[in-house]
């Protein structure tokens, strides 16, 4: 690691130790001539009007933003030729009990190529726990969405197949909320042998086992 190495990871680690950097890797010099931080740019200087605040740590880059300018912004990053966020990594939610506003969905865009991120974030109120659905854009973000929908609470408006993926029906409460009681009991349920009379592959409405494994049971 070169000195100028050194002084790079210092500057875009101030919280501690400087991360370590692998033989013949290079940091930017200084942290603005990272090319990342122009996406940040675009969309405070494009979407202005849905920027709540954004901030920097420890490398990641996080947009927090209105509700009502998500789809426009992520379909932006997507379609948009300079950017090219062409993949969801990753869809989830936080629970920040006694604040408000109570949630927040968190998305994480990628561009595969040039292997940049941005974090976006979306507040909801427990009152107006809705957001648009991604999948329109995103086939990943239809189970990323029914998991949040399923342990948060939280709705998707759009998302076309609100079934649950982990739990039974008969579930009652949200086991990711922070008031979710640690010893809750649930309601005993009659055991269901699913499977062998739903023909159809994973990801289709009303889909079970796939058909090879339905001969297996």
């Amino acid at each position: 690691m070169t000195g100028n190495d050194k002084k790079a990871a210092k500057a875009a680690y101030p919280e501690g130790d400087a991360f370590p950097i692998a033989d013949g890797f290079s940091l930017p010099e200084t942290i603005e001539d990272n090319e990342e931080d122009k996406v940040v740019e675009f969309i405070k200087a494009e979407y202005g009007q849905y920027v709540i605040s954004h901030h920097r740590f420890r490398g990641d880059r996080t947009v927090v933003i209105k509700r009502e300018g998500l789809l426009e912004i992520v379909r932006r990053l997507k379609e948009d030729d300079r950017w090219n966020f062409l993949m969801l990594t990753d869809e989830t939610a936080v629970d920040y009990l006694g604040k408000e506003p109570r949630f927040e969905v968190v998305y994480h865009l990628t561009n595969i190529d040039k292997n940049w991120r941005i974090r976006l974030k979306v507040p909801l109120a427990e009152k107006e726990a809705v957001v648009d659905s991604l999948t329109p854009l995103f086939e990943a973000a239809n189970w990323f969405e029914r998991e949040i929908m399923e342990f948060f609470g939280l709705d998707f408006k759009g998302h076309p197949d609100k079934r649950k993926l982990f739990l039974y029906n008969e579930f009652k409460g949200y086991p990711l909320r922070k008031d979710y009681p640690y010893n809750k009991r649930q309601p005993l349920i009659e055991y269901r042998k699913v499977g062998v009379e739903r023909n159809h592959y994973p990801g289709e409405r009303g889909s079970g086992f796939d058909p090879e494994i339905d001969k297996l049971l």
